[in-house]
């Protein structure tokens, strides 16, 4: 039994030989205090004493009230329809509310596709038309192709005259290739649809002349050209006077 007692007396010696805490660390943050509308704070010295240190001047936590905000200050958005609004600060502590927007993207509006912009197809018989954006959303019909195999036109066999043209006096033809184009050739050169004019008939009778007093005529050749020969020797219509 005396050991135990002995025992226990050890055990209290030392617990009472337990050190102090440390003080808090040096500018660790102990309490604060209001001076006016200053916010102060006492932080640690780390020696177990305390100093006073300036947080905030103008703190709300000490009662100050911030002056409203200057005329014209931006406070909020919001959206009416698409239209983006703000509230702006009237200098006196109230709002007024303007429009920043009309069609804004930021309260859902989607613009119209730009102009030009293919929108939609269609047929009118055998051609394509399209729908194209004007840029304020409408739209305005312009012909894509004609004669289009989308619209169910089937080309014409190879070798179909399509069409005709004059190249100078040449007579020309635009012929099907098969396959929706056309190519060119010559149907006919010199030809009277473009304004040829044929020579006159061999030995048509241009024109006369007086050689002296013999009549000669310019007969043509048949081939543009012409030769002269004699029509009468002795001619009155030359100036010749017959003896009496």
């Amino acid at each position: 039994m005396p050991a135990a007692n002995s025992l226990s007396l050890n055990n209290v010696a030392f617990l009472g030989s337990v050190s102090p805490a440390p003080p808090p660390a040096s500018g660790t943050l102990l309490s604060t205090y209001c001076e006016g509308y200053t916010l102060m704070g006492n932080y640690a010295n780390g020696s177990g004493g305390s100093y006073s240190n300036l947080i905030e001047t103008n703190s709300v936590s000490c009662s100050y009230v911030p002056p409203p905000p200057a005329s014209g200050t931006l406070l909020s958005t919001f959206c009416d329809g698409t239209t983006l609004k703000g509230n702006y600060a009237d200098g006196s502590g109230g709002s007024t509310v303007s429009v920043i927007e009309s069609n804004s993207t930021s309260c859902g509006y989607t613009p119209p596709p730009a102009s030009g912009t293919l929108l939609s197809t269609f047929c009118d018989g055998t051609t394509l038309k399209g729908n194209y954006a004007d840029g304020f959303g409408g739209s305005t019909v312009s012909v894509i192709e004609s004669n289009s195999t989308s619209c169910g036109y089937t080309p014409p066999v190879a070798g179909t005259l399509l069409s005709t043209f004059c190249d100078g006096t040449t007579l020309m033809g635009h012929y099907a290739d098969g396959a929706g184009g056309s190519t060119q050739s010559v149907i006919e050169t010199n030809s009277t649809s473009c304004g040829y004019v044929p020579p006159p008939a061999a030995g048509t009778l241009l024109s006369t002349f007086c050689d002296g007093t013999t009549l000669i005529g310019n007969y043509a050749d048949g081939s543009g050209g012409s030769t002269s020969t004699m029509i009468e020797t002795n001619s009155t219509s030359c100036g010749y006077t017959p003896p009496e």
